[in-house]
């Protein structure tokens, strides 16, 4: 049987809060032209154009830390620390360091990267940090019990918003003051999930029920709390459970869809199941769905991979991850899983990736960029594709390594060869990479970009790296 740990970690990569709130938008149906164009290119081949001058529009606020000084990271379980690390070994530096009883779920820096805000693993709190002293400015609790958050955004300079809370319970939607230290609002809306996209002072939240695969939502959260949303009833997203979890051979359907944001178009993208995209307009609401249909295309392919067909019982679920890169361009990468077996007794989960995909939101051509990725990463200008997949026959992972792809260089520089990595971060010449090792968790290795020289590896799980990319949305 497969480790059933690495399979949850797969399908519940996107499984976050629920919101549930009133709908108001116009919905606009733009298909596609009747013969879209789609190009499967081999790994290494020119992007789509427009790829060189892809960016994420400028900041503001202070820079970035110093690429060559300490990196900020959180270490350990119960408890955790943020601590300054070596950057070419990752191991802790001596001095201080702020400690946090339950560990980290996620973090967010303040406009002007002066304080950092962290989100508590367990306990319904927040801790606000001066990452320079490295010193613990104050602990803001909810006062909802057993509501840890999920999610937290700086959307101004003293405005949070948090999402806290089990989906399958009903999440709680609470705006902030960091400064003041004050819960200002609580919302709870009906159970669901999110996936959350920060974009300038909005929160742009994907919302997919629990109890069923329906129609989308999206959800739009300003400064002041305000929230706005619309339903995408053209895409559909969830997870459905069997009648009996004890029934031999039960197992449940996921599909989880894509989120991403141009926040200086005001457009947010959802890649749902089927072939279709949903385009908002973030001022307006409106919805435009733009229908990928070619015969036998890579567009087919990937509808294939999205919706499972009626016939193929087998189909355990998708994900799928979204990220824009700019100038019209919109990465696309993910996993699909299907359970095989003669007999409930040798039921296993099969994972494969579905590749990265470049989409050209102005023409809706499709290139894949890497057929092996199942993730990526996109930091200053660069788009950072790897790959690993739990083989369940073997009963091991097998990984694609890492490849950099940078404007200028359409072909890539790949590391780690065929080694299955995880996760990714760049940092100046620095890549940061979680590896397997063969051990129960990942291990990390450091290494060199420009020479690709490996400069630390570790058993040490990659700790999570506070690096204060500006504007980051994947």
């Amino acid at each position: 049987m497969p480790d059933p740990g690495r399979v949850a970690r797969r399908l519940a990569a996107a499984a976050l809060i629920a919101l549930a709130l009133t709908a108001a938008a116009g919905v606009v149906d733009n298909p596609a032209p009747a013969s879209p164009r789609s190009v499967t290119l081999p790994k290494g081949a020119p992007p789509p154009a427009g790829w060189d001058e892809a960016r994420l529009p400028a900041g503001e606020g202070a820079d970035p830390p110093d690429p060559a000084g300490p990196v900020l990271g959180v270490i350990g379980g119960r408890p955790a620390g943020l601590v300054r690390l070596d950057p070419r070994t990752l191991e802790p530096l001596e001095g201080r360091r702020v400690v946090l009883p339950s560990g980290t779920s996620g973090y967010a820096w303040s406009p002007d990267r002066r304080l950092l805000v962290l989100g508590d693993l367990d306990d319904d709190v927040v801790h606000v940090v001066d990452p320079v002293r490295l010193r613990l400015v104050r602990t803001i609790r909810f006062g909802i019990v057993a509501r840890a958050p999920r999610q937290v955004a700086w959307l101004g300079p003293r405005r949070l918003a948090v999402v806290a809370g089990d989906p399958g319970d009903g999440a709680y939607l609470l705006t902030v003051d960091p400064v003041a230290g004050r819960v200002l609002s609580r919302r709870r809306p009906a159970p669901a999930m999110l996936t959350g996209v920060v974009a300038g002072d909005r929160l742009v939240l994907l919302r997919t029920v629990v109890d069923g695969i329906r129609a989308a939502g999206l959800l739009v959260v300003d400064a002041h709390g305000g929230i706005r949303t619309v339903e995408l009833d053209r895409l559909q997203a969830g997870f459905r459970g069997p009648r009996d979890w004890d029934t031999p051979g039960a197992y449940g359907v996921s599909r989880d869809a894509g989120l991403a944001v141009d926040p200086a178009g005001g457009r947010a993208f959802v890649v749902a199941a089927g072939p279709t995209v949903a385009e908002v307009d973030l001022a307006g609401l409106h919805v435009t769905y733009h229908r990928l249909r070619q015969p036998v295309s890579l567009l087919r392919r990937l509808a294939h991979w999205l919706v499972p067909p009626a016939q193929a019982k087998l189909a355990a679920g998708t994900w799928r991850a979204a990220c824009w890169l700019g100038n019209g361009s919109l990465a696309v990468w993910g996993t699909d899983a299907r359970v095989t077996g003669a007999t409930p007794a040798e039921l296993r989960s099969d994972l494969s990736p579905s590749g990265l995909k470049l989409v050209d939101t102005r023409t809706w051509t499709v290139r894949t960029l890497d057929p092996e990725a199942t993730g990526a990463r996109w930091v200053a200008g660069r788009l950072l594709a790897f790959g690993s997949i739990w083989d369940g026959e073997a009963q091991q992972e097998r990984g694609s390594g890492l490849t950099v792809y940078a404007p200028g260089d359409h072909l890539g520089r790949h590391l780690l060869g065929d080694r299955a990595v995880l996760d990714a971060r760049l940092r100046g010449d620095l890549v940061y990479a979680a590896v397997d090792r063969g051990g129960k968790q990942p291990g990390r290795v450091v290494l060199s970009f420009s020479t690709g020289r490996v400069l630390a590896s570790s058993d040490d799980p990659l700790p999570d790296l506070l690096l204060g990319e500006r504007d980051s949305l994947c």
